[in-house]
């Protein structure tokens, strides 16, 4: 989370042919991987769950300098961006964005303590923009 909040990008492309593949792509220096120190600071990595892209919740929410709150006892996700507020529940199939229902292909899931959630559903809701390149199955949020 550290390294995430502290670093100033244009972008984020994160690799999901394999669990231990990430990479940062600042909008004004060239490519970089992460080593394997700054992937453990950044969460558990992105996994392809019934063919979904799902990432860290907290690391994509603050990234975009969203808020976020988790309700233990419920297993819910709230995170807050500018006026935007996202509900998520994990496990179910929707999330809130404000009052709107937002249906998912792919539920949020709990994997080694934390809480991966589908990239494009939750990138989009955060109104960012995001692509695919095919050829090297990265995954870039603007």
């Amino acid at each position: 989370e550290k390294f995430m909040k502290n670093m100033k990008l244009g972008a984020i492309e994160t690799h999901v042919a394999d669990a231990r593949t990430c990479c940062l792509h600042p909008a004004s220096a060239t490519h970089r991987q992460m080593n394997d120190e700054e992937l453990a600071a950044a969460g558990v990595p992105a996994k392809i769950i019934n063919g979904r892209t799902m990432v860290p919740m907290r690391n994509i929410f603050e990234y975009f300098n969203a808020e976020v709150a988790w309700d233990g006892d419920t297993k819910t996700i709230l995170a807050k961006s500018g006026e935007d507020i996202i509900t998520m529940q994990v496990g179910q199939s929707f999330f809130f964005l404000n009052d709107e229902k937002i249906d998912l292909d792919s539920p949020s899931v709990i994997i080694n303590d934390r809480t991966l959630v589908p990239v494009r559903a939750i990138s989009e809701a955060l109104k960012r923009e995001v692509g695919y390149n095919e050829n090297t199955r990265t995954v870039i949020i603007h």
